[in-house]
């Protein structure tokens, strides 16, 4: 039996707006088998979905939504810059004491670590995080959460670089997609929410 995601009463409603001109789109947020669902059910513009260079299981999707419109959603994995002080002050208080910092299976911690090994310093994979998500979502909108203006002034210079075509081509891209998909049908890695 298949959940209905959209209430019908909402789903009439909106269909009625858009029929009478009072909104151009109707968009849909989410990931794994609700946005499976949905994007079988033909009735959105636009999507909002996760993507990124450790989060693919949703990449499928993304790819059977031509002319959609396509927003992703933690294009950098909402970890590449580095962990902040109080974190890493909780980190090594959990250590003195004895408590496990190991983080908990599919998050993207855990994900990087399967990928690249030991994080030295997550800020360095930002380049290599950006080029993935224009690489393989193109013609998608990126949307980027930050916690600070230096942030988004790097995600700023980074994604003019791209545009421009002024950072060198990384032809592991392909490998690295290749095998974080791997890894996600291994491990039954879902999107992250």
């Amino acid at each position: 039996m298949q959940a209905n995601i959209v209430d019908s009463t909402l789903q009439n409603r909106m269909l009625e707006f858009k029929k009478n001109g009072m909104i151009q789109n109707t968009g849909y947020s989410g990931d794994n088998e609700n946005l499976r669902l949905v994007a079988r059910s033909r009735q959105f513009d636009a999507f909002m979905i996760t993507f990124n260079a450790l989060d693919v299981s949703d990449y499928e999707v993304i790819q059977a939504l031509p002319g959609k419109i396509i927003y992703v959603k933690r294009p950098i994995a909402r970890g590449v810059f580095e962990v902040n002080v109080e974190q890493s002050m909780k980190n090594a208080l959990k250590k003195l004491v004895g408590m496990s910092t190991k983080y908990y299976s599919g998050s993207y911690e855990e994900r990087y670590r399967v990928m690249h090994g030991e994080p030295k310093h997550f800020n360095s994979a930002l380049k290599k995080f950006m080029q993935f998500v224009v690489g393989f979502t193109p013609s998608a909108r990126h949307v980027y959460g930050v916690s600070s203006r230096d942030h988004l002034k790097e995600i700023i210079r980074i994604n003019n670089l791209l545009r421009e075509k002024k950072v060198e081509e990384q032809s592991d891209l392909s490998s690295d997609f290749n095998r974080i998909m791997d890894y996600t049908r291994q491990y039954g890695w879902k999107a992250l929410s």
